[in-house]
């Protein structure tokens, strides 16, 4: 079943790879498919990768579900996806115009502004001290925060979804949204959703449009009000590494390369897709 699977998927790349509006073929899901953030029906790499995001991605669908994995293995796109989420939007008409958008994970900013102020402060009362740490603590710390991070997320932003008028909901809704997070053993971060065609008002004969957003981080003007702190120009603090180690598992600041401004800024991408029956 992976090798069929594996070879569907494939196919859908080389329809993409002709088009700027990427042309797919979305393939019927494994019947053992789970949303746990695990990529288990994948035996290897996403085959599908989006150069302007930066991340690997690729569909499935059964009967009633729209399927959506993504793997983002640098840190940086780690970071933004933690601290700012990932938007996915499903046009039923084939439009690039977003209809209907689900967004998580859903990060609660008071508690990132808490955690930034914190970091900041660590990384003041102890910098004598980084020195003394050992590989070893200093992977477990890092881990320590980013799963600290993951069990945060407890809520779904959506928008424009069938018979859904808030505007967020549980991850342990009714509605059969269904989404996955973690990191697997290389560091990669693995982000799984699955959308009930009925929602976004969907059928298995539509084309239809997804456009796959990692939205740019959000920071709250009056962050640095009170603490003399202010928003970061390279990292925290002035060149600290945003994340503070956790985020993304590693760390990244502006002394390492890269355009750190990107983090602010969302960037996206639109596929054209039909169902395979």
């Amino acid at each position: 079943m992976k090798k069929i699977f594996r070879f569907l998927v494939c196919s859908a790349v080389a329809l993409a790879a002709n088009s700027s509006f990427a042309q797919e073929i979305i393939p019927v899901a494994p019947a053992n498919l789970k949303i746990d953030g695990k990529l288990d029906v994948f035996s290897d790499s996403l085959a599908n990768y989006d150069k302007s995001s930066k991340i690997h991605y690729a569909f499935a669908h059964d009967a009633n579900n729209l399927y959506v994995f993504i793997k983002a293995n640098g840190q940086q796109e780690q970071s933004k996806i933690m601290a700012a989420g990932i938007s996915v939007s499903v046009n039923n008409k084939g439009k690039k115009k977003e209809t209907s958008t689900i967004t998580f994970p859903v990060v609660d900013k008071a508690a990132m502004v808490s955690e930034w102020r914190n970091k900041v402060a660590q990384s003041r009362n102890n910098s004598g001290s980084k020195t003394n740490r050992t590989p070893e603590e200093s992977v477990a710390m890092r881990k320590e925060t980013r799963n600290k991070m993951l069990n945060q997320y407890k809520e779904i932003k959506v928008s424009g979804l069938e018979g859904i008028s808030m505007e967020s909901v549980s991850i342990y809704n009714n509605y059969g949204l269904k989404t996955g997070i973690n990191f697997d053993a290389q560091n990669n971060l693995i982000y799984e959703l699955a959308i009930p065609l009925k929602l976004v008002r969907v059928s298995l004969d539509n084309e239809i449009a997804i456009n796959i957003k990692l939205n740019g981080i959000e920071i709250p003007e009056n962050r640095g009000q009170g603490d003399g702190q202010s928003r970061p120009s390279g990292g925290y603090g002035g060149g600290r590494s945003f994340g503070g180690g956790g985020y993304g598992g590693g760390r990244y600041s502006s002394g390492q390369g890269g355009d750190f401004s990107s983090m602010f800024t969302s960037s996206d991408f639109w596929v054209k897709a039909k169902f395979a029956q």
